[in-house]
């Protein structure tokens, strides 16, 4: 049997939190491990296709290049992560992890494992379900001058909605609420883009079509009309579900099923820290994750003050 590799902290997920939380720790030359089970660091920031402007530190182009930044910065630093090295199993009370590689114990845990596109369920339909697009990869070369139907009302989804009627000839935008939950710039944008149909108190009850779609049914529930959409692309950004199996049964979560935290990202159990999108409060924010991911590691550097 493989030796446990031992260490002050082990750090699980390696978006822009678990990035933070390391650089903050090599600052310190506290010994640690930086898990990632994708093939490069920096979570869903691939997913974000517009300009990045609030981090008060410049402006990207889109979440790719900050992405590209975070790996130079961890490169350039030499940050101990390690890629590919998915973590099957967790136990909190021991702080023992195990991945794909091997098993890590730490004197604390640093839990970044980040958020995932919520699915949806459409009842009429169903078969064609597989269909619909959660993740854009490759955007401007494969969905550009495509019209789209965007499911959702946050940030994520007007964001998406704006690009489709920026990049295509028009784009629907089908909201579940009765007003958008995003920025007052973003939704003032959103009403005054004139290829972006709005439709708030509205849900898709149906995906039509034999062997893809060609259409879709929407119902308003404001006006109880039922209205045919020829719009065979689909989108859907209909908010976040935390990564957070590996901890079920062990620790305290909120209601939306994030990890519940204080402001020192602290959890419910002694020496185990969450940040970024799998913890709340996080408001689901860039600049949030980051601060978050400093405010654990200096946390998690008292911790190991207090063992010693």
């Amino acid at each position: 049997m493989p030796a446990v590799e031992s260490f002050d902290v082990v750090i699980i997920g390696g978006g822009a939190a678990g990035v933070s939380c390391s650089l903050e720790l090599k600052d310190n030359l506290v010994r640690h491990a930086l898990l990632e089970r994708s093939q490069e660091l920096g979570g869903q920031l691939s997913q974000i296709h517009t300009p990045i402007k609030n981090l008060g530190i410049g402006q990207f182009a889109n979440g790719t290049a900050l992405q590209n930044q975070l790996i130079k910065s961890a490169n350039e630093r030499n940050l101990p992560f390690r890629l590919n090295d998915e973590v099957i199993a967790v136990n909190l009370s021991q702080k023992t992890v195990k991945t794909r590689h091997g098993s890590l114990i730490g004197k604390a845990l640093v839990l970044a494992t980040g958020a995932r596109m919520r699915r949806i369920e459409i009842e009429e339909g169903a078969h064609l379900a597989e269909q619909i697009l959660y993740r854009l990869e490759d955007k401007e070369s494969k969905f550009e001058g495509k019209s789209a139907i965007v499911i959702g009302g946050d940030e994520l989804a007007v964001l998406e909605a704006l690009w489709f009627a920026k990049n295509a000839p028009k784009c629907v935008l089908v909201c579940h609420s009765d007003k958008l939950q995003a920025g007052n710039d973003l939704v003032k944008e959103a009403k005054t883009n004139k290829r972006l149909e709005i439709l708030l108190s509205s849900e898709i009850r149906e995906l039509m079509g034999k062997d893809k779609i060609e259409a879709v049914r929407v119902f308003n529930h404001r006006t109880q009309e039922m209205r045919r959409i020829p719009i065979p692309l689909v989108v859907a950004k209909i908010g976040m579900v935390p990564n957070t199996e590996l901890f079920t049964g062990q620790l305290d979560l909120a209601a939306n099923g994030c990890i519940k935290t204080n402001v020192l990202a602290q959890t419910s159990l002694p020496g185990i820290f969450a940040v970024g999108d799998v913890a709340f409060p996080s408001y689901w924010r860039l600049s949030t994750a980051i601060g978050q991911g400093t405010v654990a590691a200096r946390a998690a550097m008292e911790y190991l003050a207090k063992l010693n």
